[in-house]
């Protein structure tokens, strides 16, 4: 793919020579592009644009915006659903929620059935994540900040991802205490995942819970999440035990208490003896 900085080529697209490029050429430079750009200035430069735009599938394959979109630029963007692979649509997205019927969002997403790689990332339109059903191919979906999904819902449609590697559910604090054994089991299921990040979920999963994960997740690499009180050693001889795994930061941070002379706070001391 070309290397040409993508601040100068929209103003580029607009002077006189590059009509006449060959198209591959001008696929090349649209896919620096956001999709808003292409749709909303290249596209209505001439008619050439507008059709290697609309037709060319190279140019949806990767959407991301965190741009709250109308129903109609919504719209325009889902009629190329089933070309996107990598798909990021961030932030509330209350304009187009509002906007719309119950599960608008949700169903135009049920239509890009080759999407492989899906960021959520604080959209708290979606309520619910049956969409995955279609989804047949996600290897990563970060769902960081989606507060408005039901924790049933999410653990029950997250099991149907048998390819998925990665995922994030960091800030999800509608979980309860009460979803930790169906959170556990939905890690166990999904046997491909290679990383699981889960900060602030508003429970904290104790050392028995991960261990619990880690016997069964075998191919896990990445895991990041908020400790339950342990106390420090004992999720430092879990770390040990489990050396292969790149643990998060707040973990690993257990390896630094443990290294001091007086590693338990005042309030910790009894629990720890």
């Amino acid at each position: 793919m070309l290397n040409i900085n993508c601040k100068y080529i929209y103003l580029l697209l607009t002077g006189a020579g590059l009509k006449d490029l060959p198209s591959e050429i001008l696929v090349q430079i649209f896919q620096y592009l956001t999709i808003q750009d292409c749709l909303r200035g290249v596209g209505r430069v001439c008619r050439r644009f507008q059709g290697l735009i609309e037709y060319t599938g190279e140019v949806w394959r990767t959407l991301e915006t965190d741009v709250e979109l109308s129903t109609e630029a919504f719209q325009s963007i889902m009629r190329h659903a089933k070309l996107i692979q990598k798909l990021g649509l961030r932030f509330s997205q209350k304009r187009l929620r509002y906007a719309s019927p119950d599960m608008y969002i949700e169903s135009y997403l049920a239509c890009c059935v080759n999407v492989c790689w899906l960021d959520l990332s604080y959209n708290t339109s979606i309520i619910s994540l049956a969409f995955l059903h279609s989804m047949h191919s996600l290897e990563y979906l970060n769902l960081h900040g989606c507060t408005s999904i039901d924790p049933i819902n999410m653990m029950t449609c997250l099991k149907g991802c048998e390819a998925l590697r990665a995922i994030d559910i960091t800030n999800c604090i509608q979980f309860e205490e009460n979803h930790i054994p169906s959170l556990i089991d939905t890690f166990r299921v999904i046997t491909c995942l290679k990383m699981i990040r889960a900060f602030d979920i508003n429970v904290s999963l104790t050392v028995e819970n991960v261990r619990v994960i880690l016997q069964t997740a075998k191919n896990i690499e990445k895991f990041a999440m908020t400790p339950a009180w342990g106390p420090p050693p004992a999720w430092v001889d879990l770390m040990r035990e489990y050396d292969p795994i790149e643990f998060g930061e707040e973990l690993q941070s257990q390896l630094d208490r443990v290294n001091l002379p007086n590693f338990l706070y005042e309030e910790e001391q009894g629990e720890f003896h």
